[in-house]
């Protein structure tokens, strides 16, 4: 005799900050999840244990969030199977459940999106130098700095520098998941 169980999962439809997602698993009671599963993105701080792909990812303003155990995209191969892995430095996109063990707050068994490896400032503008005018990339690319100046507040043209000097124009911004634009953020 097979038993057959139906039993559904509700996605977050946006991308949950790191501060949110602690919030939420905070929220929790010890060992406790949520049902609903959440999209948390970041930078992999240290990946802890490389069988499980633990992890500790961070936002830019420095909040610390836990990832207890990843898996492919699919949630089929943990870790320590995929061919290509996230590494500490690169940034990336996880989906899983929300709760809290003994205080902390965490993600539990989450399945990595994407992932790709953030270019400096200096390197925007050396791969921004190589196109004609009004030409882009035709992927994404995560760059990261503080924003120095506020060009436009409609559509978030910003100029973003680093710690070395370098500066670049970003032209609009849009939160996470590129729902909002700046103005309504």
């Amino acid at each position: 005799v097979t038993e057959t169980k139906e039993f559904s999962i509700k996605l977050s439809k946006t991308i949950t900050s790191i501060k949110d997602a602690i919030e939420i698993g905070a929220a929790k009671d010890h060992n406790t999840y949520t049902t609903e599963k959440y999209i948390v993105a970041g930078i992999i701080k240290e990946v802890y244990n490389a069988q499980y792909g633990n992890m500790y990812i961070v936002d830019e303003l420095g909040n610390t969030f836990t990832v207890y155990g990843t898996y492919g995209a699919d949630g089929a191969d943990r870790y320590d199977a995929l061919e290509n892995k996230p590494v500490a430095g690169d940034y990336v996109v996880i989906l899983g459940i929300l709760g809290q063990y003994n205080g902390t707050p965490q993600m539990k068994n989450g399945w990595i999106q994407s992932f790709t490896t953030p270019i400096t400032i200096a390197g925007a503008n050396e791969l921004g130098n190589t196109f004609e005018k009004n030409q882009y990339t035709t992927d994404k690319k995560v760059v990261t700095g503080t924003i120095t100046e506020v060009q436009n507040t409609t559509y978030g043209n910003v100029v973003i520098a680093d710690a070395e000097g370098n500066s670049i124009l970003v032209y609009g911004l849009y939160n996470a998941n590129g729902t909002v634009r700046y103005d309504a953020l």
